[in-house]
């Protein structure tokens, strides 16, 4: 009862009142970050060559995906001790020291061509929009409405791949379309990424909702994953120095399958031997996959194409977080009608190991 009740104040000042403030800032958020993320990887990318090339990327994989799960403990640590405006107030002296590493560090590239993308990227964006708000209604209510957004964004998104690997539009060079190591890579990122951000969404909400942890205790929860995420990131180049992709791609996947299944071994009652168990073979995969994962997609690619390269990569990145968080979060809250406790987040999880597999599955034929 305490806790459907929390459940049921919180679903009242979230739905009942939307943020729109929030929710327009963090629009324009995502449009700004994307500019930086491309630039930040086609600069490594242009920049090394070989075995150090995998190692930068494999650096700046290691702190970008650090980030993620990172904000939830930070988040939680300020919030413990802090007033709730300092998780914003917090993010200011970085913005400072980055504006001065661009203005004074970067080096200026003076090869700059013109894109012309169309409408392409706005007619994908807004099928991605429809999928996912479809996906999210259909979490609460399944409805006509809802069936038809999920149907209609998946329609195009489906279109707009088929277009962009017909040639065209002009968001993607064909040459780099055409090159198997940029579509596995990209694949293997957008199936890693779905997975890595369902997990950020769902596991704190199993922290707060079902053992009623407190914010600094679900920041103490997640750092398990975060210490085998990068543990994870640091084997990546010897074991790319030892082994063929598709075996490293194959292992990565199954301690993702490993850990999402253990997870279903959680009960009511916290229990840090759990936590542990399935944290650290999934973060360990997680932390093998991304780096290399995005090595390969631009392994073969022209530096004169780094930039349109790695926003394609960076947009595949956040479009299988995005469709993770609606996907598989929707799955819990729909799950939650039907049965209680720890369950329906067990069956979160078993639908990202059904994933994992799959993606298990496909490496094999890289």
């Amino acid at each position: 009862n305490h806790h459907s009740s929390r459940t049921r104040i919180l679903q009242k000042h979230i739905l009942t009142k939307p943020p729109w403030h929030l929710i327009i800032l963090r629009v324009f958020q995502g449009i700004f970050s994307a500019f930086i993320l491309a630039l930040a990887i086609a600069l490594v990318a242009r920049t090394f060559q070989g075995d150090d090339r995998t190692k930068a990327l494999s650096l700046a994989a290691l702190t970008s995906t650090i980030g993620i799960p990172l904000g939830p403990f930070l988040g939680g640590t300020i919030i413990a001790f802090l007033d709730f405006r300092w998780v914003f107030v917090v993010n200011i002296p970085f913005a400072i020291a980055a504006l001065f590493g661009v203005l004074f560090l970067t080096p200026k590239d003076r090869d700059c061509r013109p894109l012309r993308t169309g409408m392409f990227p706005y007619v994908f964006g807004f099928g991605l929009l429809a999928l996912t708000w479809g996906t999210v209604k259909a979490g609460r209510e399944l409805n006509f409405l809802s069936g038809s957004a999920i149907l209609a964004g998946t329609g195009i998104i489906v279109l707009g791949i088929l277009v962009a690997l017909r040639g065209k539009t002009t968001v993607l060079p064909q040459n780099v379309l055409k090159l198997s190591s940029f579509r596995h890579g990209a694949t293997a990122i957008f199936v890693t990424a779905m997975i890595m951000i369902a997990v950020i969404f769902i596991t704190p909400q199993y922290f707060a909702f079902i053992w009623a942890w407190r914010p600094l205790q679900i920041a103490l929860g997640l750092t398990p994953a975060i210490i085998s995420l990068v543990v994870g990131t640091r084997l990546a180049v010897p074991l790319n120095n030892l082994l063929k992709t598709r075996i490293i791609f194959t292992l990565g996947f199954v301690l993702i399958f490993t850990g999402c299944l253990l997870f279903s071994l959680m009960g009511d009652a916290p229990n840090w031997a759990v936590l542990t168990t399935w944290s650290f073979p999934l973060g360990l995969g997680l932390g093998i996959l991304l780096p290399l994962a995005m090595d390969l997609s631009l392994k073969e690619v022209d530096s004169r194409n780094f930039g349109s390269a790695s926003a394609a990569i960076q947009a595949t990145r956040q479009v299988g977080g995005t469709l993770g968080v609606a996907i598989f979060g929707s799955l819990v809250n729909a799950a939650s009608f039907f049965t209680s406790g720890s369950r329906p987040f067990s069956l979160g999880f078993i639908g990202l190991a059904i994933i994992a597999a799959m993606a298990a599955l496909w490496s094999l034929r890289i």
